[in-house]
This record gives structure tokens, C-alpha cells and sequence, in this order.
């Protein structure tokens, strides 16, 4: 189960986001759009998706999971390949949106498994979930490029699709049910009853202040690599000259490098650190990212050193500032709201990722066109340094151990008070959990 669903997150990413290095040079010169448009068809995908969110959370709750991965696997194949073949704005947004309600589903579904399944392990699973993800970050931009390179603009599209649709049938062919949640007694909460299991709420999960909070901060890292997505390439051939397709594939590819490399290491990070530390040094050390990718603070005379500098930097922020995001939330979950809880997170989680997503692409398309790139870059980077700071001093840390408390009525009333908690599971399941903090 853990190869399946490993292997549908590393197709999506690769098919989603193979267009990134050749769709705005090829939009601009073939179709004469400007950049805050190539913006806009950018921002359509993770705009979908964010709004698919929160439905996707109920989804996993009341269909399963096998379900929501198989609906949003097709409505990823077509929106890619009708992406492909699309000739007009439209075209290019509604089958974009159809990616993004694909991308909303397989997204959560895949983390809510891995939530629901490796509870003990959660850190490393995530860890090595974003690695793989990184993998198709880093593979997608270079064989979209490639692609597109030797055959044209429908080719990618049509190769990648055929691969998802091999990957969609292993997964029907291999699937193992996952047993359904243990049955919960009724709660006067901000939860429904549906055949005998709870199911979570949105505002049950995001009254909880360190969920709220992370889900931001989750949307702030998003947003980083939707800025540089419509004006990153036209920015690489006025800074380092006539570049081919393919070496900016691999420019777009560089990041993933360093947030490999940052990604395992984390569960070091996060235990030297912690993980509320570690979130807000990503979203710091993407702030110095945007400063010299602008360049507003040069480190080197060589432009290209400068940029794969900032690059880097792009990379390890992303990796601490993304990566602790789930670990983080489930583990300061209250007792008694079961798996529902998690699966509504990791479609929040998603939702706010996708929200940044989608905020990017908008502000970097029109920023560029309005004050031009440099001086986005250093709006960008305050914005970080400002929300990096805001989360140091705001989110709870959840790692200073605390007592249980007596009954459900008791976590209830933490719950009702927006307190913070955080819960580890032992082996022997949610009956041997503790609560580590408590942040009135």
C-alpha cells in the first residue's frame, strides 16, 4: 500500500507540473499572453483544488479512500491530456481546473492514508512521501522539457497521461481494502453522526489554533514556487542569456535538489530543533531566497552561482517549512475525534497548500508586470520574514510533555477553549495516548 500510494503522489506531481519550464515561452509567443494571463492559467489548478479542499476532507470521511484517489486519478488524466490539445484561454483553464479537483483528491487521499496507516511513523512516512514528491518536482519540469523539446507542445501530454493511466490500473488491479475507522459515540460538537462514525468537521479542525496556523504556513511555502512559475523562465534568459529548453528544466529542477537533501534530515531537524522551530526557519530561509533571486543582495558575480544559490535556498526553506506541516498538526489532536480528524487535516492541509498555489502564479505574473521582477522578489521576501517571525512567536510548541486528560469531556472542554494539544501515540493505540502541552 505504501509503493501504490507513493507512486500515484510521484505520477501526479510529475504530470502536473511537466508544463512549467516551456507553457509560458510557448503561451507568449504562440498565443500572445502576458504574463499576469499565464499567471491566472497557472493559479486555475491549485484555485480548484483549495476550493475542492474541504469537500475532499468529507469525501475520505463518508466514500473511503480507494474512491477519492480512483475519482481524482481521472480527473488528473483529463485535465492533462484536454490541457494538451486545448488551442484558446478557455481551454486552458477549465482543463487546468480539472487538474486541480484531480490533484485535491489524490493529494489528500494519499495523506490520510499514510496518516491512517504508519501512526507510530508518521515523521519519517511524510518525510519520505515529500522526498518522492520532490523526485517528481525535479523529474516533471526536465522530461516535460524534453518532451517538448523533441516532439512539440502536445507530446508531453499525451506520454505522461499514458503513464498515469498504467499507474491507475497497477492501483485497481493491486488495491487492499483499509479496514473502516472504529464506530464513536455521538458528540453535541461541531461534528455529524454518519452510520455510526464521527465526521469531522471544518471548524472542528481549524479551531484549533496550531492547525490554523500551520495550514497558513503551509499556504506561504506554497506560494513561493506558484510565484516563480509564469515569470521564472523569462527572468533565467534575461539574467543568464539564450538558455535551452532543456537546461532550464533542470534550472526548475534545482530546488528539489536541496529540499531532497533537507528532507532527510528532517526527522533529525525536527527532533534537534523541534518542529515548530524548524517550520519557521523554512519560511525565514525562503525569505533570503527571494532576496537573492531578485537579485537584491548579490553573493556572487556570476549570475549563474547567484541564481542556483537562491535556488537552493528555495529548496531547504520549502523542506522545513512543508514538510513537519502534518506531523505537526495530527500530533496536537485531541483524543476522541478519531481518523475522521486526520483526513480532514490532510485535506486542509492540501487546501492551504494549494491556496498559496494558487496566490503565486497571481502575484508573480502581476507584480512582474507591474514593478518587475526584482522588486517582487523583495516584496515576496518580506512577506516571509514577516510570517517566518509571526509563526516563531505564535504556534505552540508541542513537544513539552503534559498529563492526559481524565475523560473525553476533558478534551472536549480543551477543544472548546482553543487550547492547543498535542497527542503522540504509543504501539498500543489511541488509549495509551498523552497530551503534551496545553496553550491557553
Amino acid at each position: 500500500m505504501l509503493v501504490l500510494c507513493q507512486t500515484a503522489y510521484f505520477v501526479t506531481i510529475t504530470l502536473l507540473y511537466q508544463m512549467a519550464p516551456f507553457f509560458p515561452v510557448y503561451a507568449k509567443e504562440q498565443l500572445g499572453l502576458t504574463d499576469a494571463t499565464i499567471g491566472v492559467v497557472f493559479a486555475f489548478l491549485p484555485c480548484a483544488s483549495c476550493i475542492m479542499a474541504p469537500v475532499t476532507g468529507y469525501l475520505l470521511q463518508l466514500l473511503g479512500y480507494f474512491t477519492v484517489l480512483l475519482a481524482g486519478g481521472v480527473f488528473v488524466a483529463i485535465g492533462t491530456l484536454g490541457f494538451g490539445f486545448s488551442k484558446a484561454l478557455g481551454g486552458f483553464l477549465a482543463f487546468r481546473a480539472a487538474q486541480g479537483v484531480g490533484a485535491a483528491c489524490t493529494y489528500s487521499a494519499t495523506s490520510a492514508i499514510m496518516a491512517r496507516l504508519f501512526p507510530s511513523d508518521i515523521e519519517k512516512i511524510f518525510a519520505v512521501q515529500e522526498l518522492i514528491g520532490n523526485v517528481g518536482f525535479a523529474l516533471g519540469p526536465t522530461i516535460g522539457a524534453g518532451l517538448f523539446q523533441i516532439g512539440g507542445f502536445h507530446t508531453s501530454f499525451i506520454v505522461l497521461t499514458i503513464v498515469h493511466f498504467g499507474v491507475m490500473i497497477l492501483m485497481m488491479a493491486t488495491w487492499v481494502p483499509i479496514p473502516p475507522a472504529p464506530r464513536v459515540p455521538v458528540s453535541d460538537g461541531g461534528s455529524e453522526e454518519m452510520s455510526g462514525r464521527k465526521v469531522v468537521g471544518v471548524r472542528e479542525v481549524l479551531r484549533m489554533r496550531h492547525i490554523l496556523l500551520t495550514v497558513l504556513c503551509s499556504a506561504f511555502v506554497s506560494s513561493a514556487f506558484g510565484f516563480m512559475d509564469p515569470v521564472l523562465s523569462e527572468h533565467f534568459l534575461n539574467v543568464l542569456g539564450d538558455v535551452s529548453p532543456a537546461t532550464m528544466g533542470l534550472m526548475f529542477a534545482f530546488p528539489s535538489v536541496t529540499m531532497a537533501v533537507a528532507t532527510l534530515l528532517i526527522p533529525k531537524t525536527t527532533a534537534l530543533l523541534t518542529k515548530h522551530v524548524t517550520l519557521a526557519l523554512g519560511l525565514l530561509v525562503m525569505g533570503a531566497s527571494f532576496l537573492t533571486l531578485g537579485p537584491t543582495i548579490k553573493v556572487s558575480s556570476n549570475p549563474w552561482v547567484q541564481q542556483l544559490v537562491a535556488l537552493g535556498l528555495a529548496g531547504i526553506g520549502s523542506s522545513w517549512g512543508w514538510v513537519p506541516c502534518m506531523p505537526y498538526m495530527i500530533e496536537g489532536v485531541p483524543p476522541g475525534l478519531g481518523h475522521g480528524a486526520s483526513d480532514m487535516i490532510s485535506a486542509l492541509f492540501n487546501g492551504g497548500a494549494s491556496f498559496g498555489e494558487a496566490l503565486g502564479p497571481l502575484l508573480g505574473g502581476v507584480l512582474t508586470d507591474i514593478i518587475g521582477f526584482p522588486r517582487a522578489c523583495l516584496g515576496f521576501s518580506i512577506i516571509f520574514f514577516a510570517c517566518g517571525f509571526t509563526f516563531w512567536l505564535t504556534a505552540p510548541d508541542t513537544s513539552l510533555p503534559r498529563t492526559l486528560p481524565s475523560s473525553k469531556t476533558d478534551a472536549d472542554r480543551h477543544l472548546g477553549r482553543s487550547s492547543i494539544a498535542s497527542v503522540t501515540e504509543s504501539p498500543r493505540g489511541p488509549a495509551a495516548a498523552h497530551f503534551v502541552r496545553d496553550i491557553q
